[in-house]
């Protein structure tokens, strides 16, 4: 991925986190109801930890070494544990409609202590301002009579800078003729995320 499209991409990023997240920092409460009885849904948002599961091409590779002329991959990272900032958007659902079950509940839970929608998640590196950034849908629950709610989401990431081997570069292969160390190269893959978060 080019420089000019991983600025893109983290100026996007950003502007989606502030557009969503900042406005709920200083949102008023005028129109909000009791702790008791107000609603789980709409725009939220936590601190999540998140894993991963690449699911690209290519294994990413954080060091390699050349032995006896065979490239051997001594670290790879295609399952990682993440902290994330996760903000998510919840619809309560009708008690008439099919995911509630007997009694009016689902899963223990009443009318308006529970939600479902889409969520989106971002980690910062020290290297860039965005790392990783996520998306999918999440099922959140209430925490007791609170605003605080404890999520579960699945969804997929985006790492903009998966460093893996070179071109020509192959695990387990002789070095291409002519090369005498092993090169890496960074690209865009696309992996499996589920998460826990708390809400609040």
């Amino acid at each position: 991925m080019n420089s000019y499209t991983k600025k893109t991409l983290t100026l996007l990023c950003a502007a989606l986190f502030f557009l969503t997240v900042v406005p709920l920092a200083f949102a008023g409460d005028e129109n909000s109801t009791s702790v008791n009885t107000e609603l789980l849904g709409g725009f939220k948002f936590g601190v999540a930890l998140g894993l991963t599961m690449d699911l690209g091409d290519n294994d990413r590779v954080e060091s390699a070494e050349v032995v006896n002329g065979v490239v051997r991959v001594t670290k790879d990272n295609n399952y990682s544990p993440r902290i994330m900032l996760e903000t998510h958007y919840f619809f309560t659902p009708d008690p008439e409609k099919d995911l509630y079950l007997k009694n009016g509940k689902f899963l223990g839970h009443q009318e308006g202590e529970f939600g479902i929608g889409p969520f989106v998640a971002i980690q910062n590196g020290s290297d860039d301002f965005i790392e990783y950034i996520g998306a999918g849908v999440m099922l959140g629950f209430r925490r007791g009579n609170t605003k605080e709610s404890f999520n579960i989401g699945l969804g997929v990431v985006v790492d903009p800078s998966s460093q893996i081997l070179g071109d020509g570069i192959v695990e387990n292969q002789p070095l291409p003729e002519g090369e005498t160390a092993v090169r890496y190269k960074e690209t865009s893959q696309l992996g499996l995320l589920a998460m826990v978060s708390y809400a609040f």
